[in-house]
């Protein structure tokens, strides 16, 4: 009996150090377990981070996008301004050129229909080859 008792002796004392070794490793496994949790809160908050930098920098890339667009419509409109009013007064330069042109020939047919008309010219022509 008394060997029956020593060997539940030894199992009590073998228990009880396996059961400390467990409450150890229990106490490990629950510290790695708060740094794991640690560690994925600290990746959420730089996670929340990134994403509202990335979305303020998008924003802005955006509104610099648009205000250059705007630039840019505002200087195709004012060129296709520019070159309409071009051809406009090209136009008018060349009508008043032809007009210049008209007047000039209109007083000009008009003086030699004049001097036609009263005879002149043509006592000019007759005299002009008689001598």
């Amino acid at each position: 009996m008394y060997e029956m008792l020593k060997k539940q002796g030894e199992s009590i004392v073998d228990h009880d150090n396996r059961i400390g070794s467990l409450e150890e490793l229990t106490l490990a496994l629950k510290e790695a377990d708060r740094q794991h949790e640690e560690k994925l809160l600290q990746m959420e908050t730089q996670n929340i981070k990134l994403q509202n930098t990335v979305l303020t920098t998008s924003r802005e890339t955006q509104e610099i996008v648009r205000a250059q667009a705007d630039k840019m419509y505002e200087l195709a409109k004012s060129s296709m301004n520019y070159q309409s009013l071009s051809a406009e007064q090209a136009h008018e330069l060349q009508m008043a050129k032809l007009n210049a042109w008209a007047t000039f020939a209109m007083k000009l047919s008009g003086a030699l229909a004049t001097l036609a008309g009263s005879g002149g010219l043509i006592y000019y022509v007759v005299t002009h080859f008689i001598k």
